[in-house]
């Protein structure tokens, strides 16, 4: 148990307290507004991949600072321990297996927790850190609470996009209904977590008090109406004149965020809600 303890303290980043900059840059000139102070936080190393093949022990369940999701901490047959996001219905004691190789649909076992190819999940199944390129992590669905569901499996894409034919781990896709609303095609050859991630009652959380926010690293923020014109382009005594805009002058509401990508058509089956 000692050589545990041990490798659980190796686990934790070089950076868990770091320094804090306060929002500001090297010049001490602020970049980020509404930052600053704060209770110091530990930095704990997820692993988004997953790559091992592997049946793990969940040894603890864990709150971390840097999210709202819950964070297990698991350890395989070999003695190699790493952080996980974890979902709903899991508890300390279970067994979460990560497949990494093709298997044959008799020897899958289908509960929370486990990693698997979306291939070989069903449609209709919740899932959660999903990979959008293969190989490179979860990258969807990561928040505490969101899931998203499989439609359908062997999806193709338009024919007038010109694909890499040798490429066969491009060839196929699952429709994938994201917790935006967005219906989206991805590689059926990338790996997904099955279940609704933890700690739904999130967002139903007061922060009932100034202080609390503090804590949270949040400082006050203060209306651009409110300031003078050399603070603000809303500054000053009289109000209208322009639409409201950052204090650089970029606009805040009604512009569009999402980069358009002509290629990107081909993936999208419904755009968000």
């Amino acid at each position: 148990m000692k050589n545990l303890n041990k490798k659980i303290k190796l686990l934790q980043s070089p950076y868990k307290l770091g320094i804090k900059k306060g929002g500001r840059n090297n010049s001490g000139c602020i970049t980020v507004r509404h930052k600053g102070g704060g209770h110091k936080k530990k930095y704990y190393i997820i692993d988004y991949k997953r790559h091992f093949n592997q049946i793990s022990l969940l040894v603890s369940i864990n709150y971390d600072p840097n999210r709202a999701v819950y964070v297990g901490m698991i350890c395989n047959y070999n003695g190699f321990i790493s952080n996980i996001i974890l979902p709903n219905r899991v508890k300390v004691g279970d067994i979460l297996i990560s497949y990494n190789k093709l298997l044959s649909d008799s020897s899958l076992i289908l509960k929370n927790g486990n990693t698997n190819y979306l291939f070989n999940l069903t449609p209709g199944s919740l899932i959660n850190n999903i990979e959008l390129k293969l190989n490179k992590g979860s990258q969807f669905v990561r928040s505490s609470g969101v899931y998203a569901q499989i439609m359908a499996h062997h999806k193709t894409l338009n024919n007038r996009y010109k694909m890499n034919v040798n490429n066969i781990e491009n060839q196929k896709y699952s429709a994938i209904r994201l917790p935006s609303g967005e219906i989206r095609l991805i590689s059926s050859f990338g790996k997904a977590t099955l279940g609704i991630l933890s700690n739904q009652d999130h967002k139903l959380k007061k922060i009932k008090k100034a202080g609390r926010s503090r804590w949270l690293n949040n400082r006050p923020s203060v209306r651009g109406i409110a300031m003078n014109p050399v603070d603000h382009p809303h500054g000053g005594r009289t109000n209208g004149g322009r639409p409201s805009v950052t204090p650089h002058g970029r606009l805040t509401k009604g512009k569009p965020t999402v980069l358009f990508n002509k290629n990107k058509k081909y993936y999208i089956l419904k755009k968000r809600v």
